[in-house]
């Protein structure tokens, strides 16, 4: 009898895990038809990202020499925003499909993925092809709510996206087009000057005008004659961090004589100097250049850029000039 009650409930658990076998195979292994993430490179390896914009006829060179990064276009070579560089790679291994949006080739056009109309990105190491990745366009959709929170939420942006010998088009959430822009200045260094305030010590103008600035114990001088404390903490905070996006060609000051010249002297760095030239175009006032950023030559109207750094004696001095 106990043989027979032994031998039922065994076959009872096989009849129970053969089911849950078969329920697996037609449930979890196919909830999922497509790869967990769109390209796999390591991003230690890359060497260059070749970017095209076929609409604008445009191509964006991003290579690396050593551990700095470098950009190019048209002929033109510059020094690249690294720590903008390095969140270009990081997206290639956040990148996951959230969902295919298309299976076959017809429908790369609608998706804006072909090779005509897609920001193509292809990557490298050295002269080995890694992957290449075409961004399409994008889709935007509110997040599932009431009125009230919808207002609130941000929007759900979703790029479509193909990888190089699969014709299948994915949706990937955030803006990966929009990261590529096929003007050169979207990805150069656009620092001017960074550094740390509490270390300066001493400020020499030259040129137009020839005063120091030295740091004492609790104050700064100008000679013999003690400067304005409040202007003082402002004109530091300017110093200390500067950036810009308003390049524009060294050639207009190539060989000239600057204008002005302030250097930054302090402790743990080495001195810093930062140039400026008067030119006759209006719109650029002067082209200010800091020895931080070799490549980095940028206009001095837009921001109030050369006033914040080359303010008048006066000024220190706590003098209201007209």
């Amino acid at each position: 009898m106990f043989k027979k009650l032994n031998s039922k409930i065994l076959l009872v658990v096989v009849l129970v895990l053969g089911g849950l076998l078969v329920l697996s195979e037609f449930t979890g292994k196919k909830e999922r038809s497509f790869a967990s993430e769109l390209i796999a490179v390591d991003t230690a390896q890359l060497t260059t990202l070749e970017i095209d914009f076929p609409r604008e006829s445009v191509s964006v060179l991003l290579q690396r020499n050593g551990t700095i990064w470098q950009v190019e276009s048209d002929g033109k070579q510059y020094q690249a925003d690294q720590q903008m560089i390095k969140r270009l790679l990081s997206a290639y291994v956040l990148m996951k499909p959230d969902r295919v949006a298309a299976t076959s080739s017809e429908k790369w056009h609608a998706f804006e993925v072909g090779d005509s109309t897609a920001v193509s990105v292809t990557l490298k190491a050295d002269k080995k092809v890694l992957g290449k990745v075409y961004y399409g366009k994008l889709a935007f959709s509110q997040p599932a709510g009431n009125q009230q929170m919808m207002r609130q939420q941000q929007p759900d942006v979703k790029t479509f996206v193909r990888v190089d010998g699969d014709e299948r088009v994915y949706a990937v959430e955030g803006f990966l087009k929009s990261s590529y822009q096929p003007d050169i200045n979207a990805y150069r260094n656009k620092q001017l000057l960074q550094l740390n305030q509490a270390e300066i010590s001493s400020i020499r103008f030259e040129g137009s005008r020839n005063f120091n600035l030295q740091k004492q114990e609790t104050s700064w001088t100008l000679g013999d004659l003690e400067v304005d404390s409040a202007f003082m903490v402002t004109y530091l905070r300017n110093l200390s961090r500067q950036n810009s996006s308003n390049f524009v060609d060294q050639a207009l000051v190539s060989g000239k004589a600057f204008t002005e010249k302030l250097t930054i002297s302090g402790s743990n760095f080495n001195p810093v100097e930062v140039s400026a030239w008067v030119v006759s175009d209006t719109l650029i006032g002067h082209v200010i250049h800091s020895s931080q950023n070799k490549d980095g030559y940028f206009e001095g109207v837009k921001n109030d850029l050369y006033k914040k750094l080359f303010p008048s004696q006066e000024a220190f001095l706590g003098v209201q000039v007209d």
